[in-house]
């Protein structure tokens, strides 16, 4: 589930709607191709609405520049609790949402735990290769 990881370098200066637009587009023709009836729309749409102020609570104001701001350039701790923070929040929606069953409880949050671990290790390997460091 990398696709999440457009939501996280989508522009922070660019207006909220077009955010919310993309996301929920983005999580839409995964439902689509996936034949998952809005779970992934739903999910997705959820991380982008909670993305900037989540981000403002992981800087904190001091180290916030909305035109500067780029995952590569800042330490590599706050970068990972960011993208950490919002794919288990993401994957926890999606694999509720599946199962809608506190019966399978720990199937959730097994899955949650093992897809969050692959989606943050290739999100990073594909920041690091295919983004510039500014």
């Amino acid at each position: 589930m990398i696709y999440i990881a457009g939501v996280f370098l989508f522009p922070i200066r660019k207006n909220i709607n077009a955010l919310l637009i993309y996301s929920f587009l983005l999580g839409l023709s995964v439902d689509f191709f996936s034949d998952s009836g809005g779970i992934n729309a739903a999910a997705t749409l959820f991380i982008a609405f909670i993305r900037l102020p989540l981000l403002k609570t992981i800087l904190r104001k001091s180290d916030f520049d909305y035109l500067l701001f780029n995952l590569r350039t800042i330490a590599f701790s706050k970068a990972f609790i960011f993208i950490s923070t919002l794919t288990i929040i993401h994957h926890l929606i999606v694999f509720s949402l599946a199962y809608f069953s506190l019966n399978d409880f720990m199937s959730i949050i097994s899955n949650t735990l093992v897809t969050s671990v692959f989606s943050i290790l290739i999100i990073f390997l594909g920041i690091a290769l295919f983004t510039k460091k500014k």
